[in-house]
Parts: structure tokens; sequence; C-alpha cells
């Protein structure tokens, strides 16, 4: 996929890695399936069809089939970032997904939101969410009752008293300057643009810190980006834990065997997003959350600097 990359930048898909998208999902036999959310109507149908042929022709990969764009998060965004929510691994859909669709919705200094641009415009084609990636202030927004519900389930899903004091720590005094990293996108999204929702993300923080509205520029201060994967555990199983920062007697040595304890819990699980992963192997702590059977969930933290150091590893496993 090549990719032009401003704050709000554009990327551009081939008509090719549509089409092995589409296949990826089980595209039937009558001349391709279209993309979920990307377009409406029978015309539109068939003319996604004709391009997915094109592309499958030998020697033709630079025919461009959509294009897509970030934007600013807008309130008609509601409704698409609540639906992925609904299915999201951060709140179960009986919880308060709406309170957190309507904080994403409604920040439009930080965050940025997938969508079809139109032809030759800076609109998108339609309102529909393809994908989004976000950082609120657990601190502001510490009464909503989504974050409630987040809060009192990673500290209830801890694996032992160290872990749950380090998780009330991130949430409760470290706070204002604590940022809840959520990101939700539909299976078919290209993966490549990934590595630039995230770069967008950063870029995003460092303008909010001296151009946003000077009454919640300080909520955008993050020292620290709290992320939650979905993960499983191996076939033999794991005795979990957590791994990091936890300071006291053995200086670099101590050092050097959190960080080995830590890539091998990343190395020992199966991640959902393969972008997880990578941002897993810089960060600054991890632990891994209680849960059923294999599937577990892997609470990560990592400061601005980790996650600029990913992504080069980022881009290496998405594009």
């Amino acid at each position: 996929v090549h990719v032009a990359m401003g704050k709000k930048g554009k990327a551009k898909a081939t008509a090719a890695e549509v089409a092995a998208q589409i296949a990826a999902e089980g595209a039937d036999d009558s001349g391709g399936e279209e993309l979920e959310g990307l377009s409406d109507g029978e015309e539109e149908g068939e003319e996604d069809d004709e391009k997915i042929e094109m592309a499958e022709q030998e020697g033709d990969p630079e025919e461009v089939q959509i294009e897509f764009s970030f934007y600013d998060p807008r309130e008609s965004d509601f409704h698409g970032m609540r639906a992925l929510l609904a299915n999201s691994t951060l709140l179960p859909s009986a919880w308060d997904v709406g309170s957190l669709a309507g904080i994403l919705c409604e920040q439009v200094e930080v965050g940025s939101v997938v969508k079809v641009a139109a032809p030759n415009s800076d609109e998108p084609i339609d309102d529909d969410v393809l994908g989004f990636l976000s950082a609120i202030n657990v601190h502001t927004h510490r009464a909503a009752k989504c974050m409630q519900q987040i809060s009192k389930s990673l500290q209830q899903r801890a694996a032992d008293g160290s872990a749950r004091e380090q998780i009330r720590r991130l949430l409760e005094d470290e706070a204002p300057t604590t940022g809840l990293v959520v990101s939700e996108r539909l299976v078919n999204m290209p993966p490549s643009l990934i590595p630039n929702l995230v770069d967008s993300l950063l870029q995003d923080i460092d303008w909010a810190v001296t151009n946003a509205p000077k009454d919640v520029r300080a909520s955008f201060g993050f020292k620290k980006l709290v992320l939650l994967a979905q993960v499983e555990l191996p076939a033999t199983g794991s005795s979990g834990g957590e791994t990091g920062e936890t300071g006291g007697a053995g200086g670099k040595k101590r050092k050097r065997a959190e960080a080995e304890a830590r890539a091998a819990l990343v190395e020992s699980l199966e991640f959902s997003r393969p972008e997880e992963q990578a941002l897993a192997t810089e960060a600054d702590w991890c632990a891994l959350l209680n849960g059923a059977g294999r599937a577990r969930q892997l609470l990560m933290v990592l400061s601005l600097e980790a996650v600029r150091a990913a992504l080069p590893g980022l881009r290496a496993v998405l594009q």
C-alpha cells in the first residue's frame, strides 16, 4: 500500500490488496464481496468487482482501488464508533460503551477516524467508520461510568497484589498524566494503515499540548499510555504475572532481568493484532490479566518515546 501521510494523512490501497483482503474474508465465487461498510448499492458493488478483476490480472499492481483518509472525530461518528466498541476487547458489550463513544467522538484534538475519502475531495464519501485510534485522559474522565468500569475490572483481574497496586497507581495516583489508548477497527480494514494511525496519534498529542484550548491542554500531557491487547496463552499454559519497572536494589542487573522476563512473556503469547505485539516489545511494564481458558488480556504501559521506538517495527510488520 502506498501511503501519503500528513497530520490527517491519506492512505491509498491497491486493488490487489483489496482483492486479497476480500478473499481472506471469504469472498464468494460471484465476483468478490464488498468491504464491509465501504459502499452501498448494486452499482458501486459492480464497480468494485470490475476493479478487483483488473487487480487479479498479472502485472497490474498499480491500480488504485480505494483511498482511505484520517479525519478528526466528529459527533456524527458516534454510532459508528459505538458499533465498533460493542465488539471491543476493552469493554464488554453489556458495559456503558455509549459513554466511551461519546467521549471519543467529542475529543477532536487527539485521535483519528478512518473513512473512505470521496474522489478529489478532503471529505469522506460517507460517515461509515472503518476504524479509529485515540487516547483519553484517565483523570479527566474518571467520573464517566465506562472509565469506572474499566478501572474496577483491571484491578480485579490483576494476577497478584503487586500488579494490582501498580494498576491502581496508574489509574488513580498517576491518572492526570495517564492516557488510555482506545483502538477498534473492522476486520477487513487494511492493516498497513496502522503504523500511520499510531504516528498520527503521536503527532496529535504533540500538537495538543501546545495548541489545544487552554482549559483542556493539560489533559493531553501524557507521560504514560495504557493499552490492552487481546492474547491467548500457549497450549502448554503460562503462569502470567507482571514484568517491568519495580525499582529497588539490583540496578542494571535487575532491569536486565525484568526486560528478559518481559520479552519471554511477550514471545510466549499469541496476539490477535500484530501491532500490539510490536508495541508490547517496547513496553515499560506489562501484566497478564486473569481470564478464562487460554483467552487473556495483556495490559501494557508505554511512554511516548517507547511508542515512537516501536514505529519502525510496526512498519516492517504491517507494510
